[in-house]
């Protein structure tokens, strides 16, 4: 297959590998090496996490991520929302844009001096990482007011989109909600910006949940995510 690849690949003279990997983690080159039998090491590397990989399997996204900052995120919840935006991080390919935004009672960027969306570079997505440190929780929370923020945010980069300068993906578009639960349904704002269903949302109830979760299962459900 390798070989078959390569020669269908002649016409190209800047084809010098071919990669296959697979979602098991099945990795494999061609032209291949031998092994080192002198390795006593495990291999770690894990190829559905190259970049190469990612891009390969999946299209080009804007992400929201939209934590809720309200007071009953505290301790191991807030850690644990902490790491797993991290983790988060580590999926995004660089032809994706994304950043960060907080809410309760009111919804803002995480880093002010960074708004709109942003590629996700290394540079940028080590970036985002570090600005986890400034999250502080208070108030209440209103997935109203969060939601809006984010719709709109996206709505802008949209509007934007017609510069030189790439801004968004503009392929999917996709909000990531990480909370505890217990705020009410934000059923006209999803009639005002979602209607469609163009942006699809994902919900995630971190740590001990506050209150139900039915909500949360109610509002992915309803826009395409889970």
């Amino acid at each position: 297959m390798f070989k078959k690849q390569m020669c269908s690949a002649s016409n190209q003279p800047k084809t010098r590998w071919v990669f296959v990997g697979t979602n098991s983690g099945v990795f494999r080159y061609f032209p291949g090496k031998l092994w080192n039998p002198g390795c006593s090491t495990v291999d770690l590397h894990d190829t559905t996490k190259s970049p190469w990989f990612v891009q390969g399997i999946a299209s080009p996204k804007d992400v929201l991520v939209m934590i809720d900052t309200s007071g009953s995120i505290i301790g191991i919840t807030l850690s644990l929302i902490k790491s797993s935006v991290a983790k988060l991080m580590t999926t995004l390919a660089g032809n994706d844009f994304f950043n960060i935004f907080v809410f309760n009672q009111k919804a803002e960027y995480l880093e002010k001096s960074c708004p709109g969306l942003i590629q996700a570079t290394p540079i940028n997505k080590q970036m985002a990482v570090s600005w986890l440190d400034k999250l502080k929780v208070h108030n209440s929370s209103s997935f109203d007011v969060g939601f809006e923020f984010g719709f709109s945010v996206l709505n802008q980069s949209e509007a934007s989109n017609t510069t030189t300068r790439p801004i968004r993906a503009g392929c999917n578009s996709i909000i990531l909600l990480f909370t505890d639960g217990g705020a009410a349904y934000p059923g006209r704002t999803f009639q005002k910006w979602n209607l469609d269903k163009q942006v699809r949302v994902f919900t995630y109830s971190v740590g001990k949940p506050f209150s139900s979760t039915t909500t949360l299962n109610e509002m992915a459900c309803n826009n395409r995510g889970e």
